[in-house]
Formats: structure tokens, C-alpha cells, sequence
């Protein structure tokens, strides 16, 4: 995708603050797109916490973490994980088997059944996001998708922290 750049060409100045007003309008916008997705995930499955729904979520996107990984995600202790893991296994969400490779490592995984679940939630979520979309021009759906197109690219899949 190439993305144009119309009118005159700016100074890095300009540029820079540009972006700094863009970076601020993302950073604003991104909790009220992401609390709008999550109430309706949610409302899907009423019983999980918010903590829970963020496992669920991570095991959705990342088949065969680590315990580790998920601590990491979370920002918890392995043994906290491993007690949120315990509840997905006894409900059947989730399976934790010993990597074959690395006796230490345990891998997580979605059951069909817990994936089934968080389907059902990300198809609300899909449907009340279209839903809201609907009051856009096409012109303005084509240029949000565009925009979301790059946002990807950009953010790609993995957080890295940088510090100042």
C-alpha cells in the first residue's frame, strides 16, 4: 500500500509535529475503540474477569505460548499464570502440556471448545464495530482501512518497550 502525501512537501519540523498530533489523536482514540470491543467481547462471556479475558485473548493469538509469555503479557508472576491456567484447564479453554524439546517449558493452548468461545465474542465485537462504521462515508471506510492497514504494519504484532 502507498500512501500519498498531498500538497506541498513539509519541512521535518512540520513533519514532526504532524506526527506528534497524529501519535496523541492514536493514543487518545485507541481506549475508546478498544473499550467499545471489549464491552461486547465481555458481554459475551459475562463470567470471565478482565484478567481472564486477557488470557483467553493472548492463548487466542498465540498458540503454544509459553507459561512465561503469558506471565510476561499480563505482567504477573508464573505462578499467578499458572493459577489462571489451572481455571482455563478445569473449564476445559485451555490444555498445558510439557514441550517435548524442553521438558522445563510448559505450552498453552486454546481447546476447540475455549477458541468456540472467544469466537462467539469476537463476532459480537465484529458486529457491533460494523454496526458504528455504518455512519461513515465509503470514502472515509476506505481511508480507515487503509489507515488500519498501516497501523498494522507498523505495530506489528509484538510490544517493544524503549525508554528515554
Amino acid at each position: 500500500m502507498n500512501i500519498v502525501a498531498e500538497g506541498p512537501p513539509q519541512s521535518p519540523a512540520q513533519g514532526s509535529r504532524e506526527i506528534a498530533a497524529c501519535a496523541a489523536r492514536l493514543v487518545d482514540t485507541a481506549p475508546l475503540v478498544v473499550r467499545c470491543i471489549r464491552t461486547q467481547m465481555r458481554a459475551q462471556l459475562p463470567t470471565l474477569t478482565l484478567t481472564q479475558f486477557r488470557v483467553m485473548a493472548f492463548l487466542y493469538r498465540q498458540r503454544d505460548c509459553s507459561l512465561t509469555e503469558l506471565a510476561e503479557h499480563l505482567g504477573v508472576t508464573r505462578s499467578t499464570a499458572s493459577g489462571l491456567i489451572d481455571r482455563f484447564v478445569r473449564r476445559r479453554w485451555a490444555t498445558r502440556t510439557i514441550d517435548r524439546g524442553n521438558r522445563r517449558r510448559v505450552m498453552l493452548r486454546l481447546t476447540h471448545r475455549g477458541a468456540a468461545q472467544f469466537d462467539i465474542a469476537k463476532h459480537a465485537a465484529r458486529r457491533d464495530a460494523a454496526r458504528r462504521l455504518a455512519a461513515l462515508s465509503s470514502a472515509q471506510v476506505g481511508a480507515l482501512r487503509q489507515s488500519l492497514h498501516a497501523l498494522t504494519r507498523v505495530f506489528g504484532d509484538r510490544v517493544e518497550v524503549t525508554r528515554p
